[in-house]
């Protein structure tokens, strides 16, 4: 279907990211839980063009992204899922593990 899920590798592979209560709204928050292949868990990883991806959730039918809260540098700066609009708090850069 396009999608992918985001596996933690603290978890051992055995957690993904979540969109906490499967909610389509503005600032839900995306959790760490256990893997249930839920659309909760399911997102499309769109290439922007310049090195970075959006990583949208189909919580939202894809309206809304993965989103730094507030533009956090902070260590455990909270990630919650907002409607897309292309800011730097909803570019990602993905890497293979090494």
């Amino acid at each position: 279907e396009g999608y992918s899920v985001l596996l933690t590798a603290s978890s051992n592979y055995k957690k993904a990211l979540t969109v906490e209560n499967g909610s389509a709204e503005n600032g839900a928050n995306v959790i760490e839980a256990p893997f249930t292949n839920s659309d909760s868990q399911k997102f499309i990883v769109t290439d922007n063009g310049d090195g970075t991806y959006a990583i949208l959730t189909k919580a939202s039918n894809g309206a809304a992204g993965l989103d730094v809260f507030a533009f956090s540098m902070e260590n455990g700066g909270n990630i919650n899922q907002w409607s897309y609009w292309g800011g730097t708090c909803q570019k990602w850069l993905i890497e293979k593990e090494k």
